[in-house]
């Protein structure tokens, strides 16, 4: 069974039977990313959430993540959102199978004069001493541009790029370029 299948499966398999906090999907000239996060019930970790997702592009390489994140304010007022957390990669890239558990995180920064509006980054990365399979390594950056149009609903625009580092010494951009997207908040 190909990896990107196995991720599939395991993608549909842990969001059976529980309740989302968001469904985020955003879409490229040549990619696809969706992603679902939800709280993790009675944490120690304070505002910990889980979120799996899948991005695949029209060059048949899909990578299903998943990660724990705790959020918070990291200056209470300053209109800042920050995560840090782990996210493990499995799919396939390049016609090789990929693994990886990588480390990052999130920052938001929401305009105390125009609070709908919002700028986004994100980035988490492994290494290749965390890489398996065929991959040697794989980062994941994003920066975007937020408008929320609902209390339940942020559109944005930006740009990101996906990479998985093979061991045949090539880089493979799973996504890289401008998209644009919709979180939903339930």
């Amino acid at each position: 069974m190909k990896a990107r299948h196995l991720a599939a499966l395991l993608l549909g398999a842990a969001a059976l039977g529980v309740r989302a906090q968001g469904l985020d999907i955003s879409l490229s000239d040549d990619a696809v990313r969706a992603a679902y996060t939800s709280a993790v019930a009675a944490s120690r970790l304070g505002n910990a959430q889980w979120n799996i997702g899948l991005i695949a592009n029209d060059g048949d390489d899909a990578l299903a993540h998943g990660g724990l994140e705790v959020v918070g304010d990291p200056a209470p007022g300053s209109g800042f959102t920050a995560a840090a957390g782990l996210r493990a990669y499995l799919g396939t890239a390049g016609d090789q199978d990929v693994l990886a558990l990588g480390l990052g995180g999130r920052l938001r920064y929401v305009f105390p004069a125009a609070n709908r509006f919002a700028i986004q980054a994100e980035a988490f990365y492994a290494p290749g001493i965390v890489s398996f399979l065929d991959s040697d390594g794989q980062s994941d950056f994003s920066i975007q541009g937020e408008y929320e149009i609902l209390r339940t609903a942020i559109v944005y625009l930006g740009y990101r790029r996906v990479r998985s580092e093979l061991e045949a010494h090539r880089d493979v951009d799973v996504d890289k370029g401008g998209y644009f997207g919709l979180r939903l908040i339930f």
